[in-house]
């Protein structure tokens, strides 16, 4: 086989690799997921933010959907995520959800300090 045929098979071969252990750790959202296993809810966090599920939500089906926050912070329900496995990150990750007129306008995730 030429080089450049061998070069080409590894990454495609690399890239498949890649795409199904990024896929393997990601989760479609879910109430009993969340609840029980609030360790890993980093794993659906990608479902939540791009799904925007809880936008214009009220803070009384929030906290039915998703249990008291960890924190409450003004106009802000903070919730853990748990701590995803990585070689470079040790920090916890938390969902932020932002309410104005009592609704939910804005969801963003940020490391705990």
């Amino acid at each position: 086989m030429k080089t450049s045929f061998k070069v080409g098979l590894f990454f495609i071969i690399a890239t498949i690799i890649t795409l199904v252990l990024v896929f393997s750790f990601q989760k479609d959202f879910s109430v009993e997921k969340w609840q029980n296993e609030p360790q890993k809810r980093y794993q659906m966090i990608d479902d939540i933010l791009e799904s925007k599920r809880f936008m214009n939500q009220t803070k009384k089906e929030i906290i039915e959907l998703l249990g008291q926050p960890n924190q409450v912070n003004q106009e802000r329900f903070l919730y853990d995520l748990g701590q995803p496995e990585s070689f470079f990150n040790s920090k916890s990750e938390i969902l932020m959800l932002y309410f104005k007129n009592d609704k939910v306008n804005k969801v963003t995730t940020a490391f705990q300090q």
